[in-house]
């Protein structure tokens, strides 16, 4: 089984070479996906009750259709999600109105694009995500002290 964190590509090519392009269509995929680390998904419950929550992701038509799904079974307190299917659209999420938002996400044309009143920057640096210049938290844990220290 490949290990996620000696991944350094988005789409898993250098650590699954043989994997093609449907990988995240693929009901495999999601089938065996799992949360990072142990505080994500308290972490994000435990935000759910104090904000407004919303999930706002690319996919294709089928990729979204796994994605919900997973969301629904494993991020049941989360009631809020915006999909944008990526077929001949722009590859960033610029068209939601986030200007009152605090916008967490791991691509930096995702949050580069967008009109978020703050923008913070998940996960360790990859070639996806390291030109930003901007907060970063590297997991959960990170978020909640950062979200915590906004808001007060």
């Amino acid at each position: 089984m490949a290990n996620w964190q000696e991944c350094n590509t988005w789409d898993m090519k250098d650590i699954c070479p043989l994997v093609d392009d449907d990988l995240f269509s693929n009901p495999m995929f999601f089938d065996d996906l799992e949360f990072m680390d142990a505080y994500t998904r308290p972490t994000l419950h435990e935000l759910s009750e104090k904000y407004q929550v919303i999930i706002c992701s690319i996919g294709t038509f089928d990729n979204i259709a796994l994605k919900a799904q997973w969301i629904k079974e494993n991020l049941s307190f989360i009631k809020d999600a915006t999909f944008i299917v990526n077929d001949g659209c722009k590859m960033n999420k610029s068209i939601i109105n986030m200007q009152d938002s605090i916008f967490i996400d791991d691509v930096v044309s995702n949050l580069e694009s967008s009109n978020a009143g703050y923008k913070l920057c998940f996960g360790r640096l990859y070639p996806w995500n390291n030109t930003l210049k901007t907060n970063r938290a590297l997991n959960w844990s990170d978020i909640y002290t950062l979200l915590l220290n906004f808001v007060n």
